[in-house]
């Protein structure tokens, strides 16, 4: 199998996997669980999984150049702590398919990126891609469109995480493409949760009111929605780079929209549903660019 279509299917398992946490995320909300419980306990739920892994099987890969240190510290801090931090902030204020259309816009900032600061060139199948993408963008998450109107704060949150999701796509690409998948989830989490549990109140964190069954609930959660996409997005911009993981990644949104249609009573209008469609299209012809 080529190393594209590998790339494809590891972006799409990722991106199903990725749009079913910001479901889950707003229904441990309604059960009563905190922001700065869930985003804490996430990172050392991720790290425990990976830790006993690596020491299974990657023991032989721990050890990372020293050059490398700071990537995988910024990662920890940016692409880790703060995309969870403001993208679980945004899920209180908006719905979970506008959180996720803001996060992915950032196709936009890694396409100005790459043009300016990597004199990159895009042929015009791949630009009018990403136009299509970006339209469907707008059109699936207008608040014209969905006829309503959406909190600010909330909006501020999900373009924060996007801005962060850039670095977390393109920090992998060009610094961290050559260490292990599981390594990096391991070391980037340790260093999310010690920066989270350093800026919260640890006994907010351990909220002592958890019930075992509560606990056990975001352990499954950390496993398998926010683990295995990290793993397998992860995958898939190695082998195709940020970009165009960035673009395929946008169909998070329509996959987001459909499950909280059905799950949380989120509604989708005519024209949203035509935008979802085209973020689709405009996603898998990106990916044969």
């Amino acid at each position: 199998m080529k190393d594209t279509n590998k790339g494809f299917i590891y972006m799409l398992i990722g991106v199903f996997l990725f749009s079913i946490l910001s479901i889950t995320v707003k229904i441990v909300y309604s059960m009563g669980i905190s922001e700065t419980t869930l985003t804490p306990l996430f990172s050392l739920f991720v790290f425990i999984i990976t830790f006993v892994y690596n020491m299974i099987k990657n023991r032989d890969k721990l050890k990372i150049e020293k050059r490398k240190i700071k990537f995988i510290i910024l990662q920890g801090l940016i692409g880790v702590a703060l995309v969870n931090t403001f993208l679980n902030r945004s899920l209180l204020y908006i719905d979970a398919s506008i959180a996720i259309m803001l996060l992915y816009i950032n196709c936009i900032f890694i396409f100005l990126y790459k043009k300016i600061f990597r004199n990159n060139k895009f042929n015009i199948t791949s630009i009018i891609s990403m136009i299509i993408v970006i339209g469907g963008l707008i059109l699936a998450s207008n608040p014209q469109t969905a006829g309503k109107v959406y909190n600010t704060k909330g909006l501020i949150f999900g373009l924060c995480a996007s801005l962060c999701y850039t670095f977390y796509n393109l920090n992998i690409e060009e610094n961290l493409n050559d260490i292990d998948t599981n390594v990096v989830i391991m070391y980037s989490q340790l260093i999310s949760f010690i920066f989270l549990i350093s800026i919260y109140n640890p006994i907010k964190v351990f909220d002592f009111n958890l019930t075992i069954s509560n606990i056990s609930l975001l352990f499954i959660m950390a496993f398998s929605f926010s683990f295995l996409p990290m793993f397998f997005i992860m995958k898939g911009i190695n082998n195709l780079g940020a970009y165009k993981s960035s673009v395929i990644g946008t169909m998070e949104l329509p996959v987001t929209a459909i499950i909280a249609f059905i799950a949380l009573g989120e509604t989708m209008t005519i024209l949203q549903i035509i935008g979802m469609v085209m973020v689709v299209l405009g996603a898998i012809k990106i990916k044969n660019t």
